[in-house]
């Protein structure tokens, strides 16, 4: 299906985030693979496999495309995927080409589409948010009555240094570094893990995942942990509360490799 771009759009309600940051790693890293396929599956766990059947879905904060393409392959017959990044929608539109899902420029703030989806869902964007409540909110105005809200939030548990070690030095150095230059350092780190991964360091299951994936993905990994001015970190309580939160009834979660939430609400 031929997909759809607003030209020239007027600029959203974006407030803090980093859209023109991830933009510039999707603008690089636009592959499509077996790996993706298998976290997708992880990231999306909190929903029945059979809600996808059929479902019309929106894919918030979509990207370089990969979760749409996968919501599809699990049976969902299409929808729209939104993004405020021109160069994420320009890989995003080559990688659904072949499927019933259009591209628009949208933020996730303002989304535009009102009780038309059957799940709406948001993988790896809600943590990077300012305003992460207002999205969610959002996402529920976006489905149908009995519709689903699906989002997958990095979790606090089992990322003690992450949150206490990594993620003050991404704040305070990686996060106003210019891309070029963190884009060295990322090399560097992939490597320095690959490393360590190879010699048995990490026992969690994505640690297994980030073994059998290539070194282009891994470094695409490494940067997305660099690069975003927001990464939040849910307790498991705290994730489901952002979506009850937000009036979405039938809350419940399912810990994603000991280390992440997938979480999933259905609409009143």
């Amino acid at each position: 299906m031929t997909q759809r771009s607003k030209e020239s759009p007027p600029a959203p309600d974006i407030a803090t985030g980093s859209p023109d940051r991830f933009g510039y790693s999707w603008d690089k890293f636009t592959e499509l693979s077996p790996v993706q396929e298998e976290q997708f599956n992880r990231w999306s766990s909190a929903l029945p496999v059979e809600q996808w059947q059929d479902a019309l879905f929106l894919d918030v904060g979509c990207g370089m495309g990969r979760n749409s393409v996968w919501a599809c392959k699990k049976g969902g017959k299409g929808g729209d995927a939104i993004d405020v990044d021109e160069r994420s929608l320009a890989a995003a539109k080559q990688n659904l080409q072949d499927f019933a899902v259009d591209t628009h420029y949208m933020s996730a703030y303002e989304i535009e589409f009102k009780e038309k989806y059957d799940v709406a869902f948001s993988i790896g964007v809600i943590h990077h948010l300012e305003h992460p409540q207002k999205a969610i909110q959002q996402m529920v105005q976006a489905v149908k009555p009995g519709g689903k809200v699906l989002v997958w939030l990095y979790g606090r548990e089992n990322n003690g240094w992450i949150v206490n070690i990594f993620n003050p030095v991404r704040k305070l150095v990686f996060s106003r570094l210019p891309l070029s230059v963190v884009n060295v350092f990322a090399w560097i780190l992939t490597y320095t893990l690959s490393a360590l991964l190879h010699l048995g360091w990490g026992k969690l299951p994505y640690h297994d995942i980030l073994r059998k994936t290539d070194m282009t993905h891994l470094k695409h990994i490494v940067l997305d942990h660099m690069i975003p001015q927001i990464a939040l970190y849910y307790t498991k309580e705290e994730a489901e509360d952002l979506l009850k939160q937000a009036g979405l009834g039938d809350v419940s979660s399912v810990w994603v490799n000991k280390m992440s939430w997938s979480v999933v609400g259905t609409k009143k």
